[in-house]
């Protein structure tokens, strides 16, 4: 098999591990790790976002982010991350109300008093990995890694509106000990600069 076969079929087995599926129709499990145990690797932890992501499940992205995880919509690097209070970055709480409103499949109306249609379904569509896994260069943290991903999320509301976010997408995980002391993996940082 030549690399371009290589690379596309490598392209499609993470796809088909993002959106929850597998050949025979039966749901995948990274690694061979319940959700439980949480990710081991930084590369399980995306998986396992995405996943979330799909599945519109709270829960489950709740148990990937950090403590003090950041979203950014800007580029910054990790020692920027929740240091600067703007609108186009929030810390995990806030994440998370968003997240719990998006994937209630319910309407809402925002603060400027705009209904906001239902979403419907949620599509992680690409993660190609551009950058690998590298130390991240945290102040006091040396541990926290970084990557960047070329992402594409569809986004499908009531009514058939589609919003698209494509591009690239730095993430920081921070490696964390469960009650057994076994590493797991948690997210940092998600930087969406599609």
């Amino acid at each position: 098999m030549r690399t371009h076969e290589k690379m596309i079929m490598a392209g499609i087995l993470v796809l088909c591990v993002l959106a929850g599926c597998s050949r025979d129709g039966g749901i995948l499990s990274p690694g061979g790790n319940t959700a439980a145990q949480g990710p081991a690797t930084p590369d399980e932890l995306i998986i396992r976002l995405g996943q979330a992501y799909a599945e519109r499940n709270l829960d489950a992205y709740a148990a990937l982010l950090a403590d003090d995880f950041v979203f950014s919509m800007r580029a910054c690097g990790v020692n920027d991350l929740g240091r600067r209070s703007t609108d186009t970055m929030w810390g995990r709480e806030e994440e998370l109300t968003i997240a719990r409103r998006m994937f209630s499949g319910k309407g809402a109306v925002n603060s400027a008093g705009k209904v906001i249609p239902a979403l419907e379904s949620v599509a992680v569509e690409q993660c190609e990995l551009l950058i690998p896994w590298e130390k991240a260069g945290e102040d006091g943290r040396p541990e926290v890694l970084r990557a960047v991903y070329d992402m594409r999320v569809r986004f499908v509301f009531e009514g058939g509106r589609t919003m698209l976010v494509d591009g690239p997408t730095t993430f920081f995980a921070a490696p964390v000990a469960d009650q057994s002391g076994r590493i797991t993996y948690k997210l940092r940082g998600w930087v969406d600069q599609g």
